[in-house]
């Protein structure tokens, strides 16, 4: 009998089951999942099972649907936050549930983003407010509440099938670097030069001023030109560096190195040796299909490879139409998801899942990795208040055995108090 696998009875198989069974159960947990509509194959299955519906079948285990999971579309729902057993919970069903709410329904709710496809008035970044979140106004933002669900209901499993083990799985942490500008001053076009020679006198930035004449002189190494100490660094430990680079056209948004610049072309293929590389996608191209196709097309011509890694770090998601587009290019895996000023689970889970569209309700094969942390929370927040919040988020992600995602900047590795902040990060993460 197989001690990693479960039987789920349901009476209608559809992608919104499979989806959300498949984060829970396989995903989070790591266990095999079979489905069965006929109820003679279930009763006669002798291994861990249960079943998930309107009704029980008569004393199995019996998960009590509220009825999201077989619906369409979207629509505005009303919902009651309340408590199971110290974690937040909302679904309610009646008493004949083992469980007191469908955590399948509320999981899909949370990791869909069903609450990014109503009306909404955007924030001051063009994107979905924090404000409008139901893990912020619950005060459960800190928490990787879905993968804490699963590990709850795998309790109750086993308190039913005894034989049932929880499959080995590892906790990640994986830091992204979005490579806005790969240098500071070098490779910079002339009038680019000029134009910031002249902000620095006038706002009398003399050090500045100072470091930009030695380094265009080649007497100072490019202060943004970081990648050989977080190589060495990266050495020491066992979590995983990513690199993203921007390849957009210059804008008062994109402000990146001109992408046919042969020293720009060469670091993205040395970084490329050592590290997982991909690209960090513009603010136009995350509005317009044709100008992402474009960068796409830039990037696999200077990497030689297929685009298989995006992110975005500065601009607000445009969330879905975004990750659509990158599905629809065969993009494998995205780093965007997250808030630029709050640490947190914005989609309440710490492991990674499948994009699944709502208009054409499927599952895609786009997989999104939630990042908890994003630099530009630095400015807005004290140092140590951050320290303190990552080291308990991460001790929740280990906990449920997730992904930690931290999404930073080549350039905040200039700043001692960042590099102090990593480094602290890293060190604690190999106890």
């Amino acid at each position: 009998m197989p001690i990693n696998q479960i039987l789920v009875f349901t009476p209608q198989l559809n992608s919104r089951i499979q989806y959300t069974f498949d984060h829970l159960l396989h995903q989070v947990l790591g266990f095999e999942l079979q489905y069965t509509y006929k109820i003679e194959e279930f009763v006669a299955y002798d291994g861990p099972k249960f079943s998930y519906g309107k009704n029980p079948l008569g004393g199995e285990l019996f998960v009590e649907e509220f009825g999201l999971l077989n619906e369409h579309g979207f629509e505005d729902i009303d919902i009651n936050v309340s408590d199971w057993g110290g974690l937040p919970c909302f679904f309610r069903v009646s008493e004949q549930s083992e469980v007191e709410f469908d955590f399948f329904s509320a999981t899909f709710y949370l990791i869909s983003r069903y609450e990014e496809y109503q009306p909404y008035v955007k924030d001051d970044d063009e994107g979905f407010p924090i404000e409008e979140s139901l893990a912020f106004k619950n005060g459960f933002l800190h928490l990787p509440l879905v993968d804490l669900y699963a590990h709850k209901f795998f309790k109750i499993l086993k308190n039913k099938f005894e034989v049932l083990k929880l499959p080995k799985k590892l906790s990640k942490t994986n830091i992204i670097f979005a490579v806005e500008s790969a240098f500071a001053y070098q490779e910079k076009s002339f009038f680019r030069q000029v134009g910031g020679a002249f902000y620095d006198l006038y706002h009398l930035n003399v050090n500045k001023l100072w470091e930009r004449i030695q380094v265009n002189f080649k007497f100072k190494k490019d202060p943004y030109n970081v990648f050989e100490e977080l190589r060495k660094l990266k050495n020491k430990s066992e979590y995983k560096f990513i690199f993203l680079f921007q390849l957009s056209d210059f804008s008062v948004k994109n402000r990146n190195i001109n992408h046919n610049k042969r020293t720009y072309q060469h670091l993205i293929k040395s970084v490329g040796d050592h590290f997982t590389t991909g690209m960090l996608i513009g603010y136009d191209a995350l509005k317009q299909a044709a100008i992402l196709i474009e960068e796409k097309k830039r990037w696999e011509g200077i990497a030689k490879v297929d685009l298989k890694v995006t992110g975005n770090k500065k601009y607000s998601l445009n969330f879905p139409d975004a990750y659509i587009n990158l599905g629809k290019m065969g993009v494998k895996s995205d780093y965007s998801l997250g808030y630029p000023k709050h640490i947190g689970f914005r989609a309440s889970t710490s492991t990674a899942f499948k994009f699944y569209d709502l208009d054409l309700e499927q599952a895609t094969p786009l997989t999104i990795h939630p990042c908890v942390f994003n630099s530009e929370i630095l400015q807005h927040q004290e140092l140590e208040q951050v320290k303190h919040q990552l080291y308990m988020l991460r001790k929740s992600s280990k906990k449920v055995r997730g992904e930690f995602n931290l999404l930073m900047e080549n350039s905040d590795y200039t700043s001692a108090s960042i590099k102090k902040l990593l480094k602290g990060i890293l060190k604690n993460e190999e106890k």
